[in-house]
């Protein structure tokens, strides 16, 4: 057991709230590589109302590598601030609740940045094949508007666009005392925020295809409407602060016909049974 206060080699923090059913499941993936790379895993329970703080106790009693805090609901970027006062990693991995390791995961982004420096290390997003995604689902990610890798291939790679913290990596000391600004309270460019400024910094984008993660989490065309509204309010903020990000007349028609695009489609995925589905043992209360 490592002595309290003693540095690891990586730390690997999840925010979360209410996906105790896909927790589990990641979570126990997620040790178990952790162990082999002799690092941990810091769970912020961001306000949950499930049986997450029961299933976070019962596992941290058999497995010394998790951690975890529990706060009010306070949204991800607080909960990720809140892991990195605990997290004793030379290296930080940013991940979701319902993003799931491929094997090897951890040890590749250690790997990685034994050669690059001054470096965010990002994987690569995929849907989990364990579940059926529709047609909404497969035009908005891992190439479109939620995940666009598609785009970062063909990008001079600018940070902000890219810092996904479903599947990036940096050392601590990259990071220094940058932390998530926590006026973002949903999950909706908190994270480019932070890439703006470490892209200013000097950081750049290391992009790792081959390290993965398999998104667990099934979104219906009514569930997207409220994920592209809650997108529009942290783009807001992120306007805001960084006024030269603002988008312009061509992008913010963009958003707008995306908009209309879903809402129309929500009538149609119920129609014509398109819409997603889970295995049963998954918490998801987006279909």
């Amino acid at each position: 057991m490592r002595p309290r206060g003693a540095s690891c080699p990586l730390s690997v923090i999840i925010p979360t709230r209410d996906r105790a059913g896909v927790l589990a499941g990641v979570l126990k993936a997620l040790l178990t590589q952790a162990r082999d790379v002799g690092g941990e895993v810091v769970v912020i329970d961001d306000g949950s109302g499930d049986h997450t703080p029961g299933l976070l106790t019962r596992l941290a009693r058999s497995d010394t590598a998790l951690r975890w805090i529990r706060q009010t609901a306070s949204g991800p970027a607080a909960a990720r601030n809140r892991g990195m006062e605990v997290a004793s990693g030379r290296i930080v991995f940013f991940t979701g609740d319902d993003m799931y390791p491929a094997p090897g995961l951890l040890e590749g982004h250690v790997r990685a940045h034994a050669v690059a420096s001054r470096s965010a290390v990002l994987g690569h997003v995929a849907w989990d094949p364990a579940m059926r995604t529709s047609p909404l689902m497969r035009m908005m990610a891992p190439n479109g508007p939620l995940f666009n890798f598609a785009k970062l291939r063909r990008s001079r790679c600018r940070l902000h666009r890219f810092f996904y913290t479903a599947n990036l990596s940096m050392r601590a000391e990259d990071l220094g005392s940058e932390r998530f600004h926590e006026g973002f309270e949903g999950a909706a460019f908190e994270d480019a925020e932070l890439g703006v400024r470490l892209e200013r910094a000097g950081i750049r984008l290391v992009y790792r295809p081959d390290l993965l993660v398999s998104h667990r989490h099934a979104l219906s065309a009514r569930a997207m409407t409220r994920r592209l509204s809650a997108l529009r309010t942290g783009r807001k903020l992120l306007s805001a602060l960084h006024p030269e990000l603002a988008p312009g007349l061509r992008g913010r028609a963009a958003d707008l016909a995306l908009e209309v695009f879903v809402r129309t489609w929500v009538p149609l995925e119920w129609l014509l049974h398109l819409g997603p589905s889970v295995p049963e043992d998954w918490t998801n209360d987006d279909i």
